[in-house]
């Protein structure tokens, strides 16, 4: 629930503050609170749980993908290709299954920058602003100052979808569309349900002991 909402809160500021499709992506968060984003640039304070966070959030991305795709198996639109349950599963399913898993590590890069611009771009840098007092404030996109630099992670991922400014909008709207298939399919269980290993497995044990019972009793 929570990436579902940093995730969400993360889009809405991009539409307000919609200025080009071309800059779109770029956009980090200036007016909406991101919760995790909060979350993990506060622990930077606190070396290194940070990077505990980071990475028990990395962690739970993707160990929650391979359950999707363990649970679900690997369709082609609406044809089963193959499907993971212990001792049948192909070998073929597993070739699939760790190129499927590539993609999802290629495609987590863009992902963190969706769901904590801020920490992925500055981390928890701050700056000092000086007018008639000095003030510690932290570091953003729309500051102008040299006292901020950028992470490589976040400098990569601007410069290529500001070059390629068309992933970046493919991608933005893909978020959206993620959001919107996770809130229909979450109070969906029940056709989910049909379609995973344990219940497939019910169906074959089933058959197997329709197969096994004598003809004649």
């Amino acid at each position: 629930i929570l990436i579902f909402i940093s995730l969400l809160l993360s889009n809405i500021n991009k539409c307000i503050h919609f200025v080009s499709i071309k800059h779109i992506f770029a956009h980090g968060n200036k007016t909406l609170p991101n919760p995790i984003d909060i979350i993990i640039t506060w622990t930077g304070k606190f070396y290194p749980m940070s990077y505990i966070v980071l990475s028990l959030l990395l962690i739970y991305i993707i160990v929650t993908s391979l359950f999707g795709l363990q649970q679900l198996g690997i369709w082609y639109f609406w044809i089963r290709m193959y499907r993971f349950s212990r001792g049948r599963t192909k070998p073929q399913a597993i070739l699939m299954l760790s190129s499927l898993m590539m993609f999802i590590v290629v495609a987590m890069n863009a992902f963190v920058y969706l769901l904590i611009p801020q920490y992925s771009i500055y981390g928890d840098q701050h700056y000092a602003s000086v007018s008639t007092t000095v003030i510690i404030q932290p570091c953003t996109q729309y500051v102008t100052t040299d006292q901020c630099e950028m992470t490589v992670m976040g400098r990569i991922i601007l410069r290529f979808f500001y070059k390629v400014w068309f992933f970046g909008a493919v991608y933005f709207f893909l978020s959206w569309l993620f959001l919107i298939v996770m809130k229909i399919v979450r109070n969906r269980e029940s056709n989910i349900q049909e379609f995973t290993v344990e219940h497939l497995s019910d169906e074959n044990d089933d058959d197997e002991d329709d197969e096994n019972e004598p003809l004649i009793q």
